[in-house]
């Protein structure tokens, strides 16, 4: 039982999400943060919560309407919402050498969904490394495409797409191609959709699951958690691909018009992004109605 006026660890959490979710509406209210100057106070509060929570849902096009100050808002909120704040201030603390005491180590281990607190300094580094490694090489391979095309703003794209796919928000820079376009102009690249994929998958495994990983070649093993979750993840996204690719094959609104090639790699790419991610690579309005149920139902 907590003492009078401390908070527990799960309170904690939450207060810094909320914490977050406000001082990102405040930033994204600024003049500065929108193209037109203004944004109504709804929709900024929507949209700092649609990205700390990393749901991938939007009222404006993310390029369209916000200038490179607002996506850069987006994207840090993208991040912290990804990682946790709890997370990112104890691993800062534990680069600066500061001490660190239990109770901050309990709490560190609650935002990484660790049981002991013991645990969590190494799962802390095992979180950082991961997600900065992944969203490095997901950015360098993905200005090979979009640098070429969008000349030196496709830096920019390369790092927000990467950070964007990793933490499985969904918010894109591609409304240059069109408003709220997503990765349909992208829907007959092998490179772009395939790296976009692996981000997710990879930042969607959960970090528990990379350390077990990481330490494979120790133990020679992996634990029941880490088997359930590969082996779900194989057959949902599998599975996904052959029932999306199904129901849309010959749907000229969607895949009709594509290549066998190209029809295979988006019902792939609507299976790994249905299941957490928010992008899309086809027009979802204009799907069969059984292929949204499955889209719903992954």
């Amino acid at each position: 039982m907590n003492k009078p006026g401390h908070l527990s660890p799960t309170r904690v959490i939450v207060a810094s999400f909320c914490a977050v979710i406000l001082f990102g509406t405040l930033l994204l209210m600024l003049p500065v943060a929108t193209r037109d100057g203004q944004i109504a106070l709804i929709d900024a509060l929507f949209t700092a919560t649609s990205a700390t929570c990393v749901t991938g849902l939007i009222v404006y096009d993310t390029f369209t309407k916000f200038t490179l100050f607002g996506q850069a808002v987006i994207l840090l909120l993208i991040q912290i919402g990804g990682l946790g704040l709890v997370t990112l201030t104890t691993f800062f603390n534990l680069a600066l050498r500061k001490k660190i005491g239990f109770k901050s180590m309990k709490l560190a281990s609650e935002s990484i969904s660790l049981d002991e607190a013991a645990g969590a300094k190494k799962l802390i580094y095992v979180v950082m490394r991961t997600s900065l490694g992944f969203e490095l090489i997901g950015a360098i391979l993905l200005m090979g495409a979009l640098v070429p095309r969008f000349g030196a703003r496709g830096v920019w794209m390369s790092v927000f797409t990467a950070i964007s796919a990793f933490c499985n928000a969904g918010f894109d820079l591609f409304g240059s191609l069109g408003p709220y376009s997503s990765l349909v102009p992208f829907a007959g690249s092998w490179y772009v959709l395939v790296i976009v994929m692996l981000l997710i998958v990879c930042g969607g495994l959960g970090f528990i699951v990379w350390q077990d990983l990481f330490s494979f070649y120790r133990r020679k093993k992996l634990t029941l958690h880490s088997k359930l979750v590969l082996i779900i993840t194989v057959t949902l996204v599998v599975g996904g691909a052959f029932a999306i690719g199904a129901m849309e094959w010959d749907n000229a609104a969607t895949m009709g018009g594509m290549t066998t090639p190209q029809k295979v790699l988006s019902s792939l790419f609507q299976s790994v992004t249905c299941r957490t991610a928010g992008f899309n690579s086809i027009d979802n309005a204009a799907m069969t109605p059984l292929g949204k149920l499955i889209s719903t139902c992954l």
